[in-house]
């Protein structure tokens, strides 16, 4: 596994399922390597979503065909305890403008105190914005996350893979 896997799957994605406060999970883009997070959320409700249809086989039970940017078309306001949206800017969702309504989408279904999770490769081909600069994401405060002990971590590898951590204030 990448590095960037590893941290993802063995860090990130258990402490969401084994923590109380986040019941409600959203994972943003679906690939053969997601298809078995499920099993890491089986006492919470997970969901998944993509825009893609053929990418359905790799999601939840619980899945969504669309964009995250239509997420208030599929859910009410404040639903979320945790949004993870890894691997998804850059790679299809890749206009400013897109990532803004994204963010934005994800800070209307995130409940109170909710967490949204940004993995992304810190490397100027795929990365079409600096996060600093956008408006949407001004509306989340950076979070330290417990188990890194910090709101930004880049993993080793040449891509440079960055998990960045926001709560919904």
């Amino acid at each position: 596994a990448s590095p960037d896997r590893t941290v993802l799957e063995e860090i990130v994605l258990p402490y969401f399922g084994c923590q109380a406060a986040f019941q409600r999970i959203l994972f943003v883009g679906c690939s053969a390597y997601t298809q078995g997070y499920e099993t890491l959320f089986r006492h919470k409700e997970y969901w998944t979503i993509d825009y893609q249809s053929m990418k359905r086989k790799y999601g939840a039970t619980r899945h969504i065909v669309g964009s995250i940017t239509d997420l208030q078309q599929h859910f009410p306001s404040a639903y979320f305890h945790a949004i993870i949206m890894n691997g998804v800017i850059g790679f299809g969702l890749d206009a400013v403008a897109d990532i803004e309504r994204a963010l934005d989408a994800c800070f209307e279904a995130l409940d109170h105190g909710g967490m949204l999770v940004l993995g992304w490769n810190d490397r100027a081909r795929r990365m079409p914005v600096d996060l600093d600069a956008l408006h949407s994401l001004r509306r989340f405060a950076t979070h330290p996350f417990e188990p890194l002990q910090t709101a930004h971590f880049r993993t080793t590898g040449r891509q440079r893979h960055t998990f960045s951590f926001y709560r919904k204030a």
